[in-house]
């Protein structure tokens, strides 16, 4: 008896404040401001995933050391971790999740008097030393791999004769850490000569680049922390559009933050690839996976992210092997659409005669045999009346599970109706401007694909049929099978006439 009462106590006081706490609490601590843009897009994904995926009570805390803006100097760091002793006090978080290297540099520093032994999951960190130095039993998260190797390759595409490329950054101790990682790497350009540009006065930076030849290739590391000649910390936008203005550049990124303005772009690292598999290792510690067994990536948050429109005030090519595999922002626009008056009335007249057809259905089952074949004479009268809009009915027709689209040439206009179950982003039938076709019904990988395939069949008058992804309303996307053609009212109206199909998913395997 006596020994069941101390089980008994004992259970109760080491394992009743497990049953208790019904709460998960996370604290994220960023390296840079809440409007910084990589901040914000790695924070925003980070947190979206977690609340999807993690059901149970959970409470997430966000704090910002803004060290772009303010000097990550041991004074203040020993203030904002007093000011996080004294906020936290009492209410240690179950997970921390830091971005960028000083963030979690600052973890670090604080193990013994901030939190100690919390898992930290992190993302953005451009110091691959710590894969060596990190305890693997409490820290796991994502790297910042500036791809050097794909970018170089990328601009020799552009352009094989340069040998010179510039890498341009704001000299705090992120640039650094890129700049030695781009130093291990020049081994394999041998026959490329690569320039550091950095320094926390733009000023200073916007005249050394003032100085170099015409279409010079300069490659954007990190760009957030430069100052005015006061020492105010410059905003990004700002920056962006000073280099801009510097004509003899061709400026390439290797952050999608930066793609902005005449940023061509690049193979980037993508802020919401790297919140999200920071998230997806979160939740694995929220559901008590060990942290040694989350292995941390170097791999799998890059993306090819490119500007048309800078591309095109550039004069440089994509190729179709990177093309293919990338996001283009800002697609070239050529087109207006108008809205054709015409295919929206033989709509409704294809809605009177189906409801004629009901009727008569109804009255056929009541006549005699010599009644159906009046009746059937006087639909074929009928149906000659609207011998004038037979072409237009006869797309409709096929509109039986399917999106018919209509662009007429001269008005410029695309018509759509969907005759099918799938929720679009629009009602079941639209008139669309170009802008709005493309960015609410069409993947923007698909872009480049379906304007070329209409150009196309206005030039050589040629029937075509491609394959492609279009966007529902829950912007997921599905592949269909999109064939038209262009042809010629009995008025002489050029248009484009298509018709969309889902593709089976047994034909996709």
């Amino acid at each position: 008896m006596k020994k069941s009462f101390l089980f008994l106590l004992v259970f109760f006081i080491y394992f009743a404040p497990l049953s208790a706490k019904t709460q998960s609490n996370i604290l994220i601590i960023h390296s840079y401001s809440q409007e910084y843009s990589w901040t914000k897009k790695q924070h925003e994904s980070f947190v979206g995933f977690i609340h999807q995926n993690f059901k149970a009570p959970l409470e997430i805390s966000t704090e910002y050391l803004d060290t772009k803006r303010v000097a990550f100097t041991p004074k203040y760091r020993e203030k904002f971790r007093e000011y996080l002793q004294m906020k936290y006090a009492g209410c240690s978080p179950d997970l921390i999740y830091v971005t960028d290297d000083n963030a979690l540099n600052f973890v670090r520093e604080s193990n013994n008097a901030l939190f100690f032994g919390v898992p930290v999951v992190f993302s953005g960190i451009n110091n691959l030393d710590l894969q060596t130095q990190l305890d693997s039993s409490r820290y796991t998260g994502v790297y910042e791999i500036k791809e050097i190797q794909e970018n170089i390759k990328l601009l020799k595409n552009f352009s094989p004769q340069t040998k010179d490329v510039y890498f341009l950054g704001d000299a705090t101790e992120t640039y650094h850490a890129i700049e030695q990682d781009v130093k291990n790497q020049q081994k394999d350009f041998p026959t490329m000569k690569f320039h550091f540009i950095n320094n926390e006065q733009f000023d200073t930076i916007k005249s050394e680049l003032q100085s170099l030849p015409p279409r010079s290739f300069v490659l954007l590391t990190t760009i957030g922390g430069f100052k005015t000649q006061d020492a105010i910390s410059q905003t990004l936008q700002n920056t962006i559009d000073q280099l801009s203005n510097l004509e003899n550049l061709i400026i390439m990124s290797m952050e999608d933050a930066y793609i902005q303005n005449r940023v061509i772009g690049g193979y980037v690292t993508d802020g919401k690839k790297q919140g999200s598999l920071a998230a997806q290792k979160a939740l694995q510690i929220l559901h008590h996976v060990p942290v040694k067994n989350i292995q941390a990536s170097t791999t799998q948050a890059n993306t090819y992210i490119f500007s048309r429109k800078a591309l095109l005030e550039t004069q440089l090519y994509l190729p179709d092997t990177i093309s293919k595999n990338s996001i283009i922002l800002n697609e070239d626009i050529s087109f207006y659409i108008r809205y054709q008056d015409e295919i929206q009335d033989s709509f409704f007249i294809l809605l009177i005669l189906s409801l004629t057809f009901a009727i008569l259905i109804y009255l056929i089952s009541k006549e005699k045999k010599q009644a159906l074949l009046d009746t059937q004479k006087n639909l074929l009268q009928l149906q000659k009346k609207f011998e004038k809009t037979d072409a237009i009915l006869q797309n409709i027709e096929k509109l039986s599970n399917a999106i018919y689209w209509e662009f007429e040439i001269e008005n410029s206009r695309f018509f759509v109706i969907n005759a099918t179950d799938l929720e679009l982003g629009f009602m079941k039938e639209a008139s669309l401007s170009y802008d709005d076709f493309f960015d609410d019904f069409i993947h923007p990988n698909n872009f480049y694909l379906l304007k070329e395939s209409i150009k196309t069949a206005i030039e050589e008058n040629a029937k075509i049929e491609i394959k492609h992804s279009i966007l529902l309303k829950d912007s997921s996307s599905i592949m269909i099978r999109n064939a038209f053609h262009a042809t010629q009212t009995s008025d002489g109206v050029k248009k484009i006439i298509g018709l969309i199909k889902r593709i089976p998913i047994n034909d996709l395997l």
